[in-house]
């Protein structure tokens, strides 16, 4: 699997698909998603800038997403 789709796969991890879309058209659990979305990304940004080939979060942000997990 390459970074992008490992990335991806993160991001469902935390905020799966049906999640994002209740986030989207009520507002339940906004805060959270939009959270997962944006740090996973500039973490996926930060990798390939590096240069990296292999998907990783770094532990403190993966305190972060699991102590703010609302579900």
């Amino acid at each position: 699997m390459e970074l992008k789709e490992e990335c991806k796969a993160s991001i469902y991890e935390y905020a799966s698909l049906e999640r994002q879309n209740t986030a989207s058209i009520t507002g339940l659990y906004q805060d959270y998603v939009g959270m997962v979305i944006t740090v996973l990304t500039s973490n996926y940004q930060k990798l390939k800038a590096e240069g990296a080939t292999t998907w990783s979060i770094p532990e403190d942000l993966k305190a972060v997403l699991d102590a703010d997990k609302p579900y």
